[in-house]
């Protein structure tokens, strides 16, 4: 893992590469830059993110959002945990951390990825994604929804 951090503007570049052989060969790699300030109409690109990988696939179940406890913000963790997965020929990933007005209120971010399989074909195309939203909010308020819902019930009676 290689980790760069640029104090003015505060970016952060990583990246990562994994080699290995078992019955097959198999590699992968990644990197990402956040810390951004693109702004658009009405979000703001803060990063990008991408890699590719051979016989190897991006362990399901993992976040790609990291959220620092100490004070709220959200980051970002690696673009992918690839473990070896010989179904998977070559893969390759790619795509933008937005914000909305800040990362304290909504932060997303959106992948494109695309697999082949053994033979060679198309085994996967597909959009995916995360997004934290008013995360920074929990430590002030218990339950933020509670007043709503409340308010809610007092108008809506079902019987």
């Amino acid at each position: 893992m290689l980790a760069v951090n640029i104090d003015n503007p505060a970016i952060t570049v990583d990246a990562s590469a994994v080699f290995g052989s078992r019955e097959y060969r198999y590699w992968g790699f990644d990197a990402s830059v956040d810390g951004l300030n693109i702004p658009t109409t009405y979000i703001t690109i803060t990063g990008f993110v991408g890699g590719a990988y051979y016989r190897m696939s991006p362990q399901k179940g993992t976040t790609m959002l990291k959220i620092n406890e100490k004070d709220g913000s959200i980051g970002m963790n690696k673009a992918f945990n690839l473990v070896p997965d010989e179904s998977v020929e070559l893969g390759s990933k790619a795509g933008v951390l937005r914000d909305f007005q800040s990362k304290n209120i909504a932060s997303f971010m959106a992948v494109l990825s695309i697999q082949t399989n053994r033979n060679g074909e198309l085994a996967r195309i597909g959009i995916d994604g995360e997004a934290a939203i008013m995360y920074a909010l929990q430590d002030k308020i218990d339950n933020p929804f509670e007043s709503l819902q409340e308010g809610f019930s007092k108008k809506v009676t079902i019987s």
